[in-house]
């Protein structure tokens, strides 16, 4: 457990490969009311790491808080994650976006 929790930075094309491969937008496209209000999940998120945890096949995850916010700017989803390490960079400084860390319990 990280308490208070440390800021990261996760790389989230390694969770998701196909993030960042856009749709053609149009007739047959995503709508604008999908391309406004979705959710805008960019390559490298802001957030707090809250603990490791160690498998059972010897491997690492870490639990994370990010916030992921819609296209527009006008909702935030706050989304906790269990990370490969390699996906995760302990940040210089605290997140930018304004995201808070949950409370450590």
């Amino acid at each position: 457990m990280f308490d208070p929790p440390r800021a990261v930075t996760v790389d989230m094309t390694v969770i998701d490969p196909t993030l960042g491969r856009g749709r053609r937008f149009g007739r047959s496209g995503v709508s604008l009311h999908v391309r406004a209000n979705g959710a805008q999940i960019n390559p490298q998120l802001a957030g707090w790491q809250m603990a490791w945890l160690g498998m059972a096949d010897g491997q690492w995850r870490a639990l994370v808080y990010v916030q992921i916010s819609s296209a527009n700017g006008q909702s935030r989803l706050p989304v906790t994650l269990w990370v490969p390490p390699d996906a995760l960079t302990v940040a210089a400084t605290a997140s930018e976006d304004g995201a808070v860390p949950p409370a450590a319990s």
